[in-house]
């Protein structure tokens, strides 16, 4: 933990929220127990209130979404057309394409090429929510593993940036060496691949047991290691939501290749089998939350409904 700067910390005490924290001149050793950040280190004061949601970033300019191959068989693919929000179906080989419109191409992209669950956000393929509640580190931990997810890990300069601009307050990331001192590891098990210290960081400043990591948003997100039982602001990160095997229907058949995961707004078209007639729409698409559409398509039996209209 850098201390040039000669920060003051606080020992927590139950304060209105128009106190101001009184100042003292604690050691780092005698202050380690419940600290909030001091205000001279890690100015929290006057912070913007963290976001209601997060804004998608661009992620990508892929114009066309290719949809797995279809079955060999004489079906018009694009009847009735299995793409939304405006794009055009257009058949490729034994497959389709949904074209998306000029208009709403750009929108889409940025939004729904990575989709997250509500109150998430996408960056280059990961899904990240940002809490301002003040938790030390163990406990921020944990509260991201409750949503299947860990402290964030940064990856690249370009994750750094979109992850320090999430909220203008200092937070946790995952990085520790609780395990083996100076041996720092992320705790969603990612390879330590991008580095962000301050100058002369870390340091385990006096031998206090400084195995935990914050990003500092006033010096461009640079790391630092300080005690764990700091209260900080969190950002949590987790892979993108993904659809299992689609549900069956009676008496008919997926087109394509069969898969047991499918990203979110992937489209599965169903085809009745031989005999059968289909009724309603024979399309589901995978939806933010990891769950399919509810089929709506069914594949009836061709002889009998045939028997039923002529005997109308």
């Amino acid at each position: 933990m850098d201390h040039t700067d000669g920060p003051s910390l606080s020992t927590i005490t139950t304060l209105s929220s128009d106190q101001h924290r009184p100042e003292t001149t604690a050691s780092p050793l005698e202050a380690l127990n419940g600290n909030y950040l001091s205000a001279d280190t890690y100015d929290t004061t006057d912070q913007a209130p963290a976001p209601a949601g997060l804004s998608a970033a661009g992620l990508g300019t892929k114009e066309d979404y290719k949809h797995p191959a279809g079955d060999k068989n004489d079906v018009d693919v694009c009847h009735p057309n299995p793409c939304d929000k405006g794009a055009t179906c257009v058949k490729s080989g034994d497959s389709f394409l949904c074209l998306c419109s000029p208009l709403h191409r750009e929108e889409r992209h940025k939004i729904e090429h990575v989709q997250c669950e509500d109150g998430w956000t996408g960056f280059e393929g990961s899904c990240y929510i940002h809490m301002s509640d003040r938790e030390e580190w163990m406990d921020a931990e944990q509260l991201c593993r409750n949503l299947n997810a860990h402290l964030v890990s940064i990856a690249s300069p370009e994750e750094q940036d979109f992850v320090n601009n999430i909220s203008q307050d200092y937070q946790w990331i995952g990085l520790n060496d609780k395990m083996v001192k100076n041996d720092f590891q992320w705790t969603d098990g990612s390879q330590l691949q991008y580095e962000n210290w301050k100058p002369n960081q870390p340091d385990n400043y006096s031998d206090s047991g400084e195995d935990c990591v914050v990003m500092i948003w006033k010096h461009n997100g640079q790391w630092n290691d300080v005690p764990c039982n700091y209260h900080l602001p969190f950002t949590c990160k987790k892979g993108i939501t993904l659809c299992g095997v689609p549900p069956k229907v009676q008496n008919s058949r997926t087109f394509g290749k069969k898969k047991t995961s499918y990203p979110v707004d992937s489209i599965v078209r169903y085809q009745c089998n031989d005999g059968f007639r289909q009724r309603h729409l024979p399309v589901i698409h995978c939806q933010p939350d990891g769950a399919w559409e509810t089929p709506q398509v069914e594949c009836v039996d061709g002889e009998s409904t045939f028997s039923h209209l002529t005997n109308q």
